[in-house]
């Protein structure tokens, strides 16, 4: 078990938790969002690209002693920082599109009669408890904890994502 940490395995794990945002990228294809639909798969993507190569590109910078770890190539790779402000640029624009979903969507039920209104707060809280555990993973100092909290940061952002642009989910209230 403790190999599995000690090797490139901690990248591919990593990587294949960004595989959760399928569940998103189905909803807003089937909800014909189509647009929002190719910025989550973007997202997906350039994080999974950057994760399977990722070696000390945040590491470095990092004010604590942060893991290094070894990418699947077992090497620095030279655009690794290229492919880590893609990660970054598409997760805010999923960002950008699921704020702009709440804005400019009006909510209604199942049945098409009862609107829903969308619960600020629940957001705010989710998304607290999804920054404190990237904070968390940022901030490992050993590689099991960076897999576990990283992993869980790309689960919860893509099921906060999900219950956006689902009105069925906890994050619209009933004000019929």
């Amino acid at each position: 078990f403790l190999l599995l940490y000690s090797t490139m395995w901690s990248n591919v794990l990593v990587s294949l938790s960004n595989l959760v945002a399928l569940r998103v990228i189905l909803y807003l294809y089937k909800q014909q969002l189509r647009t929002a639909c190719y910025v989550f798969v973007a997202s997906m993507l350039s994080s999974i690209c950057f994760h399977l190569i990722e070696t000390d590109e945040v590491a470095s910078s990092s004010p604590v002693n942060r893991v290094i770890l070894t990418g699947v190539f077992n090497g620095k790779i030279e655009y690794g920082h290229f492919l880590l402000l893609l990660d970054r640029i598409f997760a805010v624009l999923a960002v950008v599109f699921a704020l702009r979903f709440i804005q400019n969507t009006p909510a209604k039920n199942k049945n098409k009669r009862t609107y829903m209104e969308f619960n600020w707060f629940k957001l705010l809280i989710y998304s607290s408890i999804a920054i404190a555990v990237t904070i968390l993973s940022e901030l490992a100092t050993s590689e099991a904890l960076y897999v576990v909290t990283h992993s869980l940061w790309h689960i919860l952002a893509y099921n906060i994502a999900f219950c956006v642009f689902n009105h069925g989910s906890p994050l619209y209230n009933d004000i019929s």
